[in-house]
């Protein structure tokens, strides 16, 4: 996905209309759990390490800040504000 983001922006220069919309992503998950929702913290380390912008949460945080409910004990969450901007 990161690699498209300059093919989207060249795309986007020659047109007024929008075509790709950078929005936000919740992730939250109990990292004990089977699937992919045991793997907040891989998915952690890895928005780390190609510098996408995030915040960490706690089960609580997502719940107050975003709604969702029974969330399980030691669950945790990530907020990223924004895409990163094309290279």
């Amino acid at each position: 996905m990161l690699a498209s983001l300059p093919l989207w922006a060249r795309l986007q220069a020659g047109t007024d209309e929008e075509l790709n919309t950078r929005t936000g992503c919740l992730w939250f998950g109990d990292p004990r759990a089977p699937g992919a929702e045991g793997r907040i913290d891989a998915v952690q380390r890895i928005m780390a390490q190609l510098d996408v912008p995030f915040e960490r949460l706690t089960a609580h945080e997502v719940t107050r800040r975003f709604g969702f409910t029974g969330i399980r004990r030691g669950g945790r969450g990530s907020c990223s504000p924004t895409a990163p901007p094309p290279t």
